[in-house]
């Protein structure tokens, strides 16, 4: 299926740690590969911000962003964005952050609980996997309530590691109850979730979150939903987009979103289908 519109959401240059290719390359990738627009949402991990240099990682971002949305002006929309990694933990070096860009869009995230590693540096002999996750999803709803973003991103973050590299089985319904909470508060505030496709290319092969979670978003009102490659080098940009879009299209979703100005500017998936 070719849908309407090709648009990455969540994309890193190397102004982040783990990114690999600069803004400039990344837009050369967006332009060969015929999308219509990317979002830079170079990361931003609140409860480092000072300690791991954030405070000027985004500035550089910020400007090389800005800088390229000029460049490529003609071929290409570009638009600038963040993602805030573990805003609760430094809620004043989080709204710093916010501060420093004038952002398009804001991805909020969570890698890590309090008190414990991202999730990829675990051991997960040494951990309870459900003390985790209960963990992490409560915190999840705090930021939920927290408000200060658009779109909440990769719902099922945790389970690329421990389901998809460690092989640990884990029964997501006892999640249910809380995910509905947080999906509740997002849709009170006007907030969104994200399609994260980054899964389909690891082992765990499915996007974060799934379909069963963005039905259940869709099913309980909600409206605003991204979806992004979470593309760390500029050979990932776009990739899995266009299967997020059929998820979306599965789930109920007619219409997709990109930001600009922090406004959620809707996008069809088919046009001749916008009356179902």
């Amino acid at each position: 299926m070719k849908f309407s519109y090709c648009f990455d959401s969540h994309i890193h240059s190397d102004n982040s740690p783990d990114g690999n290719n600069t803004v400039s390359h990344i837009c050369e990738s967006a332009v060969e590969k015929g999308l219509q627009g990317i979002t830079i949402t170079d990361h931003c991990e609140v409860n480092l911000f000072y300690k791991d240099l954030y405070d000027r990682t985004v500035r550089q971002s910020c400007f090389e962003v800005s800088k390229a949305a000029s460049v490529f002006k003609d071929f290409i929309g570009i638009f600038l964005g963040i993602e805030l990694g573990q805003p609760l933990q430094d809620i004043a070096a989080a709204e710093k952050a916010l501060t420093l860009g004038r952002f398009d869009f804001v991805i909020a995230s969570l890698h890590n609980v309090r008190g414990q590693p991202d999730f990829y540096y675990i051991n997960y002999n040494k951990e309870n996997v459900y003390d985790l996750l209960d963990g992490y999803y409560n915190e999840l709803l705090q930021m939920a309530m927290w408000n200060e973003f658009d779109v909440l991103g990769h719902l099922t973050y945790p389970l690329r590691y421990i389901i998809g590299e460690h092989g640990i089985s884990v029964d997501m319904s006892r999640y249910d109850k809380i995910i509905d909470e947080i999906f509740t508060v997002l849709i009170k505030n006007g907030k969104g979730i994200e399609i994260n496709t980054s899964g389909l290319r690891q082992k765990i092969g499915v996007t974060l979150p799934d379909e069963k979670y963005i039905k259940r978003y869709h099913d309980l009102g909600g409206q605003i939903l991204t979806i992004g490659s979470d593309a760390h080098n500029a050979n990932d940009v776009g990739a899995g987009i266009q299967e997020g879009m059929e998820i979306a299209y599965n789930a109920g979703f007619r219409h997709i979103t990109l930001f600009k100005n922090r406004t959620p500017i809707r996008l069809p998936i088919y046009p001749e289908k916008m009356d179902e």
